[in-house]
């Protein structure tokens, strides 16, 4: 299957996971991608010309893009491109926290693939065309080799932002060893990083977000959020001997981080959401690396993600502070080797057979009538 990818990269994590997660594994499945990078032309009109260019001087199966907002890409491009008998589909990763950009050119793609449930009305409202499916991760890359000794500790691997430095700092001050990877100044930019795009000329900006963000109760939710983190500000981890700081890891050393610990904390909230009594809840791309690399994921209970994993066998949830310190102290402390290992292995287990892009998109391609290109 050969696959135009409209796709604004930049060499950082937020684009980069493309590569590494959904990209190499179809590409182990046989698909063959093609790159247009709009940031690499001057205006939107220079970017939408190429890729009409690439269409008509091409052979295509799919045309791909996780970019909706209308100033970036013309709807009328869209219609060229499925002119052309090319199968269009979006995948909208960001369709939680900002849905109102995709109405305008939304309804002109076969197919929008949605990672959030909760905006699904919206879109069904505008005459678009969806399909939900979460994320994933690939089995390649976030692989699982069971090691000798565990590390009886728990790891965070992120920003410690928000709430965040709230969940380390509660294990940490009970006695409760946990190591954190990050970026030591990142934990000084309290700000919304949803907003690291705001420098480029063709995504929304900022005063566009907020205004669009008041006329749904998500969007509302995220404004509050914003709002009540300015209390949180002054929270950082507490150095104390039981709060390890470590430097931040690279993506490849990531599944041996989580393989190895008997536990990996996750946060569940959306962006600032975090710091409210009723968070907006949200599934990211940590709920399905910890246990494809056989990790034990521990989070606040979240209703979508117990469908997907087997609480206390494949993962372990909490829904309080006390519980939170009460099972990670039972995982690091009394829990038996075996019984860990057995969750790891079911957590990889599950996630292998269920949870690869793989069969994401398998999902995406039957819906789309292009099964029959499928080789692999």
């Amino acid at each position: 299957m050969n696959i135009l990818y409209f796709f604004q990269e930049k060499e950082t994590p937020m684009y980069q996971w493309q590569r590494i997660h959904f990209i190499d594994e179809l590409e182990r499945h046989g698909c063959r991608f093609t790159f247009i990078n709009p940031l690499s032309f001057s205006t939107a009109d220079e970017a939408n010309d190429a890729l009409v260019s690439q269409i008509n001087n091409g052979n295509y199966d799919l045309f791909l893009t996780n970019i909706c907002y209308h100033k970036a890409l013309f709807k009328e491009t869209v219609s060229r491109i499925k002119e052309k008998g090319v199968a269009t589909l979006n995948f909208r990763s960001d369709n939680l926290t900002i849905p109102f950009f995709d109405k305008e050119v939304g309804p002109s793609f076969d197919l929008l693939w949605l990672t959030s449930k909760e905006t699904q009305y919206l879109y069904e409202r505008w005459g678009v065309n969806t399909m939900f499916a979460p994320y994933a991760a690939n089995p390649y890359f976030f692989t699982y080799q069971e090691l000798q000794m565990l590390n009886r500790r728990v790891c965070f691997i992120g920003t410690p932002y928000g709430s965040r430095p709230i969940m380390i700092n509660t294990l940490s001050s009970n006695s409760i060893p946990v190591d954190v990877y990050y970026k030591r100044n990142e934990q000084l930019d309290n700000s919304d990083i949803a907003n690291t795009l705001k420098s480029d000329p063709i995504v929304p900006s900022n005063n566009e977000i907020l205004f669009k963000r008041l006329l749904f109760p998500q969007g509302r939710k995220v404004i509050l959020g914003s709002f009540k983190r300015k209390y949180y500000q002054n929270i950082r981890l507490i150095d104390n001997p039981f709060m390890y700081g470590h430097p931040k890891v690279m993506s490849e050393e990531q599944p041996v981080v989580y393989g190895e610990h008997v536990l990996s904390l996750s946060s569940t909230a959306s962006k600032s959401t975090d710091v409210l009594r009723k968070p907006l809840d949200v599934i990211n791309l940590r709920a399905f690396e910890i246990p494809m690399s056989g990790g034990i994921e521990l989070c606040k209970y979240n209703k979508e993600l117990s469908e997907y994993f087997e609480e206390d066998k494949e993962i372990v949830f909490y829904k309080d502070n006390n519980e939170l310190v009460d099972k990670a102290r039972f995982y690091t402390e009394r829990a038996s080797d075996s019984l860990i290992r057995r969750m790891k292995q079911a957590a990889r287990a599950r996630a292998e057979h269920e949870h690869t892009w793989w069969n994401r998109f398998l999902k995406a391609f039957d819906r789309l009538g292009l099964n029959n290109l499928i080789t692999v």
